[in-house]
């Protein structure tokens, strides 16, 4: 699945940036239209499914972006901001890489049933803050329409990390920011990662696609990866 995201992504990128150019080339030889330079500001909120290695989350976020154009005449913006991402959902996967739960339903031909009584797969809760620096460049189409590919660095903090299930009617809670010895992972509350899309815009509204992927471990053998797909209003 991840494989098949950053596929899909990678080749979104490069048609749209190709269109982009395209489309560019073509506008300013028939109108000479150029793209904007003016600093703008822009919040947004955006479809973000996460994965956490195996585990995959449904993802929310909205945030704030600032535009500041660095290069007189023209249109190259450095862009900074932050947003707000929320995970949650009941995955198959085990957090930690120990496998899926239906290798874990196994328990009741293995006889654990006894001891551990009725179980559910665990609901997963994420919530992380997002500061994306990003260097883009506007590609206008006409006055009102302009294409903008930009890539570069996400920095994240991670904030809340836990499952929670419930074994013989007990519910069961795991912080995954703990240690292996008080039952958590020893996740980090810091990452660093890469940043890559692109945004169309629409007079002031935007609407845009991009991927973020972690240099940096979330726990042993594990990082974040995400798909955005996002709606946003400039000014």
């Amino acid at each position: 699945m991840k494989k098949l995201t950053l596929m899909l992504t990678m080749a979104l990128m490069a048609i749209a940036t190709t269109a982009s150019a395209q489309f560019a080339n073509s506008s300013k030889k028939s109108s000479g239209v150029a793209a904007d330079t003016e600093n703008y500001n822009r919040i947004s909120v955006a479809y973000s499914p996460l994965n956490i290695e195996k585990l995959g989350l449904t993802g929310i976020s909205a945030g704030w972006t600032k535009g500041i154009n660095v290069m007189q005449g023209q249109p190259l913006f450095l862009e900074v901001g932050v947003n707000v991402m929320y995970g949650f959902g009941k995955d198959d996967a085990i957090f930690g890489g120990y496998g899926d739960w239906e290798d874990w339903e196994d328990w009741e031909d293995w006889g654990y049933d006894d001891y551990y009584g009725d179980y559910e797969k665990p609901k997963y809760t994420y919530l992380g803050v997002n500061i994306p620096i990003l260097v883009t460049w506007k590609f206008a189409v006409s006055e009102k329409i302009s294409i903008a590919p930009y890539a570069g660095v996400n920095l994240r903090g991670n904030i809340i990390m836990e499952s929670k299930a419930e074994f013989d009617g007990d519910e069961y809670k795991t912080d995954y920011f703990d240690s292996l010895e008080k039952g958590g992972v020893d996740a980090k509350r810091f990452g660093l990662g890469a940043s890559f899309g692109v945004n169309f815009d629409i007079n002031k509204f935007s609407v845009g696609v991009g991927y973020t992927t972690d240099f940096t471990e979330f726990a042993k053998k594990t990082k974040i990866d995400y798909l955005s797909i996002a709606v946003g209003l400039k000014f």
